[in-house]
């Protein structure tokens, strides 16, 4: 083909990629000036008093102690000082990991006059480590309404300074 054939479709060409450059700089200005951080978009914090955050850790960790599907090292860590402290730490563990992997940060925060809470993430932490092999992408949705979704929830959750780390754990 010589230049003088595709004249005319160069037109038509440059209309279009003008167009979606257009398109793509009113989606990004969109973005940007969509309010992400809106109050009314997040869930009212629901605040418990020490004693209500210290009963739900513990029958979360004591639910762990009579499964026997969980490792020991495994199961959730409450490090509490007894009493409201005027900070808390809540150490989440990574993907295929459990709360072992936060053993001596948790008892160095400890140390310091923190309440620490370090949550046992579903599906993590069992004997079998092959127990999620048989996890599809087609269980997620119901997982992710379920368990999952209430514990990244609750993580999300800001506890007062004068309650323990997971003043909001375990969700009901």
């Amino acid at each position: 083909m010589t230049a003088l054939a595709l004249r005319p479709f160069v037109r038509p060409l440059l209309i279009t990629a003008a167009d979606l450059l257009a398109l793509l700089l009113l989606a990004v200005v969109a973005l940007y000036l969509w309010p992400l951080d809106n109050d009314r978009l997040r869930p009212a914090a629901r605040q418990l008093s020490y004693a209500d955050a210290q009963a739900r850790i513990t029958a979360a960790v004591d639910r762990q102690k009579a499964d026997p599907t969980i490792l020991p090292e495994c199961r959730s860590q409450a490090l509490l000082h007894g009493g409201a402290t005027a900070k808390a730490v809540l150490l989440l563990h990574g993907y295929h990991d459990c709360p072992v992997q936060y053993r001596d940060l948790a008892q160095r925060f400890y140390k310091l006059g923190y309440n620490v809470y370090v949550p046992l993430a579903p599906l993590h932490g069992n004997v079998d480590p092959h127990t999620d092999a048989d996890v599809r992408a087609s269980s997620w949705p119901t997982m992710r309404r379920s368990r999952w979704t209430s514990w990244r929830r609750s993580a999300r959750r800001p506890a007062s300074s004068a309650s323990p780390a997971a003043a909001c754990w375990p969700p009901t």
